[in-house]
């Protein structure tokens, strides 16, 4: 009787430890809401005009305030990205995002990603993003994944969409 507690302890331990194990993949899918954006356009563009008769538009641009995540991420983001935008209405764009939340299995905690994408003359937003383990924090920790972003650019500078893709736990739970 005792050697059969003792298995299914190991047994149990095992299974336990496999459900945040840092090899073990995961698919996501969280949705997001943000608030308009902030803009730092460049001649020849400016801040109520950004698709340029002729040459390229450039500026900067941050959420403030935070986007709302929800799914199996829950928390909010802060981001900046700089962008580009051609005549023909197409952006594109590089972004720095901090999630800070929960991230389901994995805990609690914050988590640094990049983005690179673009988004087409009505606004439609195609990204992909890839998280950077070494700026995590908490059970966060060492997080690793990549995966997609679709949304929608509203004409208010607001934007919802979704993440999806796969992670790994960092371990640190």
């Amino acid at each position: 009787m005792a050697k059969l507690a003792v298995a299914a302890l190991v047994a149990f331990g095992l299974v336990g430890c496999a459900a945040v194990s840092p090899r073990t993949e995961h698919e996501i899918v969280a949705h997001y809401e943000s608030p308009p954006d902030q803009f730092n356009a460049i001649a020849p563009c400016d801040n109520q005009r950004f698709v340029p008769k002729t040459g390229i538009c450039r500026g900067t641009q941050w959420g403030m305030p935070t986007s709302i995540l929800s799914g199996d991420w829950v928390g909010h983001t802060e981001y900046e990205m700089g962008w580009l935008t051609l005549p023909s209405g197409v952006t594109w764009a590089s972004v720095l995002e901090t999630f800070t939340g929960t991230v389901k299995p994995c805990g609690t905690g914050t988590m640094m990603y990049r983005q690179i994408g673009s988004a087409d003359a009505k606004g439609n937003l195609a990204f992909e993003w890839e998280i950077i383990p070494e700026l995590g924090t908490g059970e966060l920790t060492g997080v690793t994944g990549r995966g997609t972003l679709r949304g929608v650019s509203r004409d208010d500078m607001s934007s919802a969409g979704e993440f999806r893709g796969r992670l790994r736990c960092g371990g640190a739970k």
